[in-house]
């Protein structure tokens, strides 16, 4: 009865199995190798356009810096329109033309990721902006001594506005800071705002124009501490320091580029993985067809098809592995072929064990305990006149109805068919193969025979056809099994010992005697007496046998008797 209880455990759920064909497994790992390649690939790229970028857009940074200083230092040594002069100088370097889109574009702060996407959904295309002059040049601005601004241009900022910044202190960018005494320029890089600050000294040398007269006021300004020594005259006066130009550059100009870099390779990675992912499933379908057709072979096999033959003609190792398919086919219809033929030979389990050991039909044998049953066909008295009554061939049919009869009570009796010697018939039970009650096993095989010759002979006495009995002889004792014959000629897997041949004395004796009873040695009844109904027991001389040898005929099996 089936637990109903609510504490049962569940039957666990049948596992589902995805079939992921070699097909698509290559196809992935084609696929997952390109693109584990051309991430690298990007990573490499990206880096190094990004550090080569980085050192152009400073390098050209500061040049423009230091032209913007050497180009403030007249208007900065003017008393009248100095501010006007200034302004348009930096007005002149911050960037303009291209509209709203690229102003937007100087301070855009997108991730590379976006930026990425932007440019994969154009196609790895620039977005073309006309009349762009100074691009990515945010702000510039000139301080004076103190500090304060002096001038102050914003690519982002109206220009109605950048008056608002003039005499105003200079506040550095997150980042960034002030040019110090004596530094002839100094970069800093601003990520709060994605900004390169580039910083660079306005000064003139004091032996130069207005200078030397020492008239203006930012020249009276400048601390003598911040001057530095002229270095193409000694001893000649120091430069004059008017203040330092500040100039904003967007990163923008890097991630860009960097993302398009990106950009572009990720549209050939994807055209590299769809030509790799085609050349990946027909090469695949080359590699995978043979082994559709070793597969079909292998279940064609398994089905006990062994003349499966798979017709593939190729040079390499799936070629070899065919031709060693094909081989194996071979071989094993051959086995099946020798299993075939000599089933009819030996029982089931002796069969078995000669295909799992082959070294076993070598020459030899070993001592074993088993029962050996022999059978005579007819009485020694009558064979004769049985023999005259009808032409050889008419004989050995006979002799073949009476002969298949015993082997299948044989092989149905887990015995083995020793041989055929004529009308006679030899099997054994436990010496060649392992038998658990071996000799009851030969009796009731003995009394199967009995039974089934008797079926017999009522049968072919209706169909007018002769009839015989059978004359049976068990003995059980040690003997040896193996194969006796010679090195490279023929060989018989038998068994021998004296217990072996008193096995068909008593077979013989019985067919001289009487015909058509069961004699049974004093060994095997030993092993049998409480299984088998015994008729009489008798003292039988035996030719050779100076003591005549008790014989027990057996008749039936006892109630209840034990299975073999």
């Amino acid at each position: 009865m089936a637990d109903s209880s609510p504490h049962a455990p569940a039957p666990a759920p049948d596992k589902i199995r995805v079939r992921f064909g070699l097909r698509w497994r290559f196809t992935l790992y084609i696929t997952g190798i390109t693109l584990l390649v051309m991430a690298i690939v990007a990573f490499i790229v990206s880096r190094e356009i990004r550090s080569t970028l980085d050192a152009q857009i400073k390098e050209r940074g500061l040049a423009l810096a230091r032209n913007l200083a050497d180009s403030c230092v007249e208007p900065m040594q003017l008393k009248d329109e100095r501010t006007l002069a200034l302004m348009m100088l930096v007005k002149e370097y911050v960037q303009s033309g291209g509209g709203a889109v690229a102003r937007v574009q100087l301070l855009e702060r997108q991730s590379l990721p976006s930026r990425v996407w932007a440019y994969v959904v154009r196609l790895g295309q620039e977005q073309v902006l006309e009349g762009i002059r100074n691009e990515g040049l945010v702000t510039a601005m000139v301080v004076d001594p103190e500090g304060r601004t002096l001038a102050f241009a914003d690519a982002v900022v109206e220009q109605q506005d950048w008056l608002s910044r003039l005499d105003q202190p200079y506040q550095p960018d997150p980042g960034a800071g002030l040019l110090g005494p004596g530094e002839e320029f100094h970069v800093w890089t601003s990520q709060a705002r994605g900004l390169y600050i580039l910083a660079a000294p306005v000064i003139a040398s004091a032996g130069t124009g207005a200078g030397a007269a020492g008239s203006s006021s930012a020249s009276s300004a400048a601390p003598a501490a911040s001057a530095a020594p002229a270095a193409d005259a000694p001893g000649s006066a120091a430069p004059a320091f008017y203040g330092a130009v500040y100039l904003s550059v967007s990163q923008g100009l890097v991630d860009r580029t960097v993302a398009r870099a990106i950009a572009v390779l990720i549209l050939m990675a994807a055209g590299l993985v769809a030509v790799g992912a085609i050349v990946a499933v027909f090469f695949a379908a080359f590699l995978t067809a043979p082994i559709r057709l070793l597969t079909q072979g292998v279940q064609a096999i398994a089905a006990g098809d062994f003349n499966m033959r798979i017709r593939l003609q190729r040079s390499d190792e799936l070629g070899e592995l065919t031709d060693a398919f094909n081989q194996m086919a071979k071989g094993l219809a051959e086995r099946e072929l020798m299993r075939g033929a000599f089933s009819a030979y030996v029982s089931k389990d002796l069969l078995a064990e000669i295909i799992k050991n082959p070294d076993a039909m070598k020459l030899g044998g070993s001592r074993k305990e088993g029962t050996v049953m022999f059978t005579f066909f007819g009485n020694h008295h009558e064979l004769p006149a049985l023999m005259a009554k009808l032409d050889p061939e008419a004989f050995v049919r006979v002799i073949n109805d009476y002969l298949e009869l015993q082997s299948r009570m044989v092989f149905d009796h887990q015995g083995h068919l020793d041989k055929f010697v004529g009308e006679e018939v030899m099997a054994v039970w436990g010496a060649t193969s392992p038998v658990q009650g071996h000799a009851l096993w030969a009796v009731k095989c003995a009394l199967a025979i009995e039974d089934a010759v008797t079926e017999l002979n009522k049968r072919r006495e209706r169909q007018g056809d002769m009839t015989t009995n059978i004359s049976i002889g068990i003995n059980s004792g040690s003997m040896v099994a193996g194969n006796m014959g010679s090195q490279d000629g023929k060989r018989d897997y038998t068994v021998i010992s004296a217990d072996v041949n008193f096995a068909a004395r008593l077979a013989g004796a019985g067919a001289i005697v009487h015909g058509g009873e069961i004699w049974v040695g004093e060994n095997t009844y030993e092993l049998v007496r409480d299984a088998v109904e015994l008729r009489e027991k008798r003292e039988v001389t035996f030719k050779g046998i100076p003591d005549p040898q008790p014989v027990y005929i057996i008749t039936g099996l006892k109630a209840g008797a034990p299975a073999a």
